[in-house]
């Protein structure tokens, strides 16, 4: 065994007597070390976990500390008395036969006296614990600074105990859990110092695991500590909320309003809702109808973005009767708005290679001024391309193998047209991103730098991408302050496609400060599923690629069947106990997705009520489902329980997320990428611009071509996008003086799609993330490169590259290769830690490439702003 296990509870013990002066371990009857012991362990020890001992026997210290009448928890005392010290040498060597016995019992799931105990509720642990509050509780109340000064002298003890390197499970773990509650610490101390010198361990993960096993409870009643903190805050917010709600009603009549009054009211509303999830959905239904009236009344000037009927909207979301009744339109059940057209810009031709449910979305949300062609292929491009319009080709066959035959036609005539008809065409092809990738790359690399606009849409993964983008994943741990913690799973249910590319993108974007992140897929092959992409994406194979300080997301298939009571029972775990899961439903069929994500959210309904929180359903766990279906996507949004007047209370309303409508995916506007491809080829050109090469104009000049030639940097520069809402997330104010506040929508409820996309929105979370940068600018830069540079590496390895060291890049550039990375062996020398990208600089450097690796991270954090107030 190392040397790391040799911890005693001697050690813990010497914590105990730095503390105070001893007059209350004095009054307690604890001054000693064997006094002490008897009174943190319960009666009756050697009964529950080791050989029974006779009964009555008692004597020594913890009979003579029981004399002096200690106060024992009613449900320490469960099995007759004993002397402990039967069972504990009190030396520093502590032999722990009791510790032991219930290591081995519990693998068995049983124990020598008949009870089934998991860690959580297990008598030891509860007493040890329920010793700890007391003893700790009458310290506070002597000396405020008693927990601070306990708390330095555990991290001290911790930090020489276990060193950085090893073992780092046990240190991150007992960090996280000091940062949480203090007795859980005091507990967890209290056991391994007993536990650790058994010796009876096979091996490291044998002692990792028993160690696993004694930190879980207490990281389980973090989760109750965490609750608490919300509910303290809920009650802060809502007296807060109600202030300002009184203030707003205070102000003149509506009609004799001044337009600073006006204001005044509207940033009272933005106000109480900065609050949300953890204040009264009534106060927020108030104060924006009271803006909605504000807005109707047409006698003063409203932004275009924050409408009467946005307002409106909001406030029959949260529940306001009145606005309900006036928000009840005739076109309530029509699908209408999503055949809108898209707003004109300039006049067009368009022609396509099928006639589906696809290209009749994009048809019918063509802009007006735009013409259908009919014909064949070539005669459309021969005819049309020296006319003066902008030319589009739906390519929207099911089958991609004669989208891209007739892609392949198209650009046999393109070739041979001057670059300035060539620009004037754009194609839109419908595939998988696995298959047709790099045969489009093949075909657009041979016009060198002048090729034509082809976008790859791939509906599986741009139905991914819109979920994530517009409801992103963090939504459930957004009110978690990073000192507090918290665990987020990401629970995918199914095993489609859909589902292994969900699996995928959240890897990538999966890593918050303060916060863990596991993903669950549960599907009856899960198992299977996964050991398949590991063969695509070995990188994400358990312990198969380890990266320096790049964090990556636990992923734990679990083979269980979605349409029996299994799912339930594995759901009520304690594992996934508390608000901290985000589902995604993402089956085969439609109607089966929407039938489980129903039978979820009845599930979580029930937990609520069982652990008598239904006062606050901002909490509740979003649930998103995979719906193709225009129709039923657009009622779902709306689904409710009995009366629609209620659909905005949480006992009415569903609040499931459908994702993939076929209306959102080939819209006119979103066929071409949407704000996705629109933020990604910007950020791409501010990329290119700040390489060291970008003052050759020669280079400049190839900057737009590079991205339509290579699909490659369409999926790079769109992931990066993609993870902006998640940038803005974990950029948190260094300042002293405030609070690790989140970058978040002033107003925002999960199922709002438009919260980062409305330009209104952008703006404000443009101004708060430059005032961030304002605080410590170079501090909160270097951490969000940092962290960039580890989601990009994730990135990578969910799409199969691996590392490549210094020597693997070294041998490309003796072997006649050009760059640092390679694409036929999905090769890449940056998937390493952000230091080590200084070391590959130089090496770059001696083979005559100039790199600068840091300024590439900076460049995407520092445009951050422009992508938020760009306009597309």
């Amino acid at each position: 065994m190392k040397e790391y296990w040799k911890f005693s509870f001697g050690k813990v013990y010497k914590i105990l007597e730095k503390l105070s002066d001893g007059r209350e371990r004095q009054r307690l009857g604890i001054a000693k070390q064997p006094e002490f012991l008897a009174y943190i362990l319960p009666n009756g020890l050697s009964v529950a976990l080791a050989n029974p001992e006779s009964e009555g026997s008692t004597g020594g210290h913890a009979s003579k500390a029981r004399n002096k009448g200690m106060k024992r928890h009613k449900e320490s005392v469960l099995i007759s008395p004993t002397d402990c010290s039967r069972f504990f040498n009190l030396s520093e060597g502590v032999k722990l036969r009791a510790f032991d016995s219930f290591y081995k019992e519990y693998q068995k799931n049983s124990l020598t006296a008949g009870e089934r105990y998991a860690p959580d509720n297990h008598p030891l642990f509860r007493a040890i614990r329920y010793q700890w509050d007391q003893l700790v509780s009458s310290e506070e109340s002597q000396n405020p600074k008693f927990a601070q000064r306990l708390l330095e002298n555990i991290r001290g003890l911790v930090e020489s105990e276990f060193p950085e390197k090893e073992p780092l499970f046990l240190r991150e773990r007992l960090g996280r859990t000091l940062d949480k509650s203090l007795t859980a610490a005091l507990s967890v101390l209290t056991v391994l110092a007993f536990a650790k010198p058994i010796g009876t361990f096979a091996n490291d993960s044998e002692a990792e695991e028993f160690c696993n096993l004694i930190i879980m409870p207490h990281e389980m009643e973090n989760k109750r500590l965490t609750n608490e903190l919300e509910a303290q805050q809920y009650l802060e917010n809502t007296a807060r909320a109600e202030e300002l709600l009184q203030k707003a009603k205070n102000l003149p009549d509506v009609h004799a309003m001044s337009q600073d009054d006006w204001d005044s009211a509207f940033a009272i509303c933005r106000q109480i809702e900065e609050m949300r999830p953890l204040v009264d959905d009534e106060l927020c239904s108030e104060i924006t109808h009271l803006c909605y009236l504000l807005a109707e009344t047409e006698q003063y000037k409203v932004s275009a973005e924050q409408t009467a009927e946005k307002l409106l909207w909001r406030s029959a979301y949260y529940g306001n009767s009145e606005a309900i009744k006036l928000y009840h339109r005739p076109d309530f059940f029509s699908c209408k708005r999503s055949e809108e057209r898209c707003s004109p810009t300039n006049p067009g031709l368009c022609w396509t290679n099928a006639c589906n449910e696809a290209t009749g979305t994009a048809l019918a949300t063509m802009p007006l001024d735009w013409k259908l062609i009919d014909g064949d292929i070539s005669t459309f491009v021969r005819e049309n391309s020296q006319i003066l319009k902008e030319k589009r080709l739906l390519l929207l066959d099911e089958d991609p193998d004669k989208n891209l035959e007739d892609l392949l036609e198209a650009l046999d005539i393109l070739y041979q047209l001057p670059r300035e008809e060539i620009d004037r065409f754009f194609a839109i092809v419908r595939g998988p991103y696995g298959y047709l990738s790099s045969l489009l790359d093949t075909v657009l690399a041979d016009f060198g730098r002048n090729p034509p606009r082809v976008y790859l849409l791939d509906e599986e993964k741009q139905a991914v991408w819109n979920l994530l983008f517009r409801h992103p994943l963090f939504y459930p741990v957004r009110h978690v302050p990073v000192s507090v913690g918290a665990t987020l799973r990401l629970i995918i249910l199914g095993g489609s496609r859909v589902a292994e590319t969900l699996l995928l993108e959240s890897f990538q974007l999966m890593d918050f400060e303060g916060v863990d992140s596991a993903i669950y897929w549960v599907a009856p092959d899960a198992m299977e599923r996964k050991k398949r992409i590991n063969a695509r994406c070995p990188g994400l194979a358990h312990d198969a690629v380890h990266i320096p300080l790049v964090s990556v997301p636990e992923i734990h298939p679990v083979n269980k069947p979605l349409d029996t009571l299994e799912l339930d029972e594995w759901l009520s775990e304690t594992i996934l106990a508390g608000d901290t899961c985000y589902f995604i439903v993402a089956m085969e069929d439609a109607r089966e997705n929407l039938t489980l994500a129903l039978r979820l959210r009845e599930w979580s309904i029930r937990r609520m009520i069982k652990e008598g929180k239904p006062e606050r359903p901002a909490l509740l766990p979003p649930i998103a489902f995979y719906c193709p279906k225009p129709v039923v996507s657009h009622l779902v949004t709306r689904l409710v329980a009995q009366k629609p007047a209620y659909g905005g209370r949480w006992y009415n309303g569903y609040a499931l997320i459908p994702f993939g409508s076929q209306a959102d995916i080939f819209r006119w506007d979103e066929a071409a990428g949407g704000i996705l491809e629109a933020q990604a080829r910007y950020l791409h050109m501010q990329y290119t611009n700040a390489q060291p090469h970008a003052v050759d104009e020669d280079m400049q000049a190839s900057t737009k071509s590079r991205y339509e030639r290579f699909v490659y940097a369409h999926d790079s520069s769109a992931a990066a996008v993609l993870a902006l809402p998640y940038r803005l997330f974990n950029t948190l104010s260094r300042a002293k003086d405030k609070r690790d506040k989140r970058i978040l929508p002033p107003v925002w409820n999960i199922l709002d799609r438009e919260a980062y996309t409305d330009s209104f929105n952008r703006e404000i979370l443009a101004d708060r993330f430059e005032d961030f940068l304002q605080e410590k600018r170079e501090v909160i830069l270097r951490d969000l490169s940092e962290q960039e540079h580890s989601r990009w590496c994730r990135y990578m390895l969910s799409r199969g590259w691996l590392p490549a060291s210094e020597g693997d890049v070294q041998r490309l550039f003796d072997e006649g290769a050009n760059s640092h990375k390679l694409y036929i062996a999905k090769m890449h020398g940056c998937i390493c830690s952000y230091d080590d990208l200084l070391p590959l600089s130089e090496l770059l450097l001696e083979n005559g490439k100039e790199r600068d690796f840091y300024t590439n991270d900076r460049t995407l954090v520092e445009c951050t702003p422009g992508l938020l107030r760009m306009k597309y």
